[in-house]
């Protein structure tokens, strides 16, 4: 007697949800295997796992012939089985002058939830913000952020990039200079948990910094011990302070906190000048507020430096504009 065996191929929507309970090495492998393995895994990457990001650096410039050039490296992280143990091993990938559409085919292929460091330094008219947001659809948990934004003329997906920030250690914005694309005085970060230092250095042509900003990251963040902010303007350092003070006085029924707390500003190691009597100057100051716990206090180190541009001062130039 014969028999004719024949397999019948699943369908594209039950293989969809077997190649979602696989890792991602596993994934690789079958993608290799058959041309509808590889159409369906293509065509559906958002359901698929992917390997988590260690570190991602971004770099864009402009070289002697006036042309944008970009290199982009990142690491991620493998693993593998040795002797049935889990190993963790980092792999890596360097594009030395790469496109931006070669940049989002390998974006659109990691997790874009969790990293270790990001370093990025963009110029004018990128398009990193945008795609990363594109095939980003959560809250992002960064370690080390260091940015340097150059004449962006398009703020609305760099803005958004940063409100997809959740869980972040270090913020460091080397350079904010959007090419006097206003943005609300008012902008806020997001919720912002885990912030130990925030820096900040503006461009003479925009206002990043504000006072709300400021204090919504003090109220959120009560082991975070350091601010620096390098910005033109006016009263910034006043509306600083003021956010602080109310910190130090929210819920604040203990007399002796109180004193303890607000006798930093009266001492002389801190004199409140309005902008215009210094033209330039850098101010340290060292201040200790309240924490959650009022029997603990939270030590803090703020230092603002404000700089005086003539009107007729344009914005550095695309050429030395760089992460350093």
């Amino acid at each position: 007697m014969n028999f004719d065996l024949q397999m019948h191929p699943l369908p594209n929507e039950i293989l969809i949800v077997i190649f979602s309970k696989l890792d991602w090495k596993t994934i690789q492998s079958l993608r290799k295997t058959c041309k509808t393995f590889y159409t369906i895994i293509e065509g559906n990457l958002k359901y698929i796992e992917k390997p988590k990001i260690n570190d991602l650096y971004i770099y864009e410039f402009i070289d002697s012939n006036d042309m944008k050039k970009m290199h982009a490296n990142f690491s991620f992280i493998k693993q593998d089985f040795l002797n049935g143990n889990e190993e963790k091993k980092i792999g890596r990938c360097n594009l030395t002058d790469t496109s931006m559409n070669n940049l989002e085919y390998f974006i659109k292929r990691l997790n874009l939830k969790t990293f270790g460091n990001i370093t990025i330094t963009v110029q004018s008219d990128t398009k990193f913000f945008e795609i990363f947001n594109i095939y980003s659809n959560s809250e992002v948990s960064i370690k080390h952020l260091c940015m340097s934004v150059n004449n962006l003329e398009d703020s609305l997906n760099f803005i958004e990039f940063m409100k997809k920030l959740k869980n972040v250690e270090v913020i460091e914005l080397i350079n904010v200079c959007l090419a006097k694309d206003c943005i609300p005085l008012d902008f806020n970060l997001p919720t912002v948990n885990n912030l130990l230092y925030f820096s900040v250095k503006e461009c003479k042509c925009t206002s990043f910094v504000n006072k709300n900003m400021i204090k919504k990251l003090l109220y959120g963040n009560p082991n975070m011990y350091k601010i620096s902010l390098d910005s033109t303007r006016p009263n910034c350092d006043v509306e600083i302070i003021d956010a602080i003070k109310e910190k130090q006085y929210l819920n604040q029924d203990n007399e002796y906190l109180e004193e303890k707390f607000y006798k930093y500003f009266d001492s002389s190691s801190y004199k409140l000048h309005k902008i215009g009597i210094l033209p330039e100057r850098v101010v340290y100051i060292d201040a200790i507020l309240p924490s959650h716990d009022y029997n603990i206090a939270q030590q803090i180190s703020i230092t603002f430096e404000h700089r005086i541009f003539s009107k007729n001062q344009e914005c550095k130039s695309l050429k030395n504009s760089s992460l350093t």
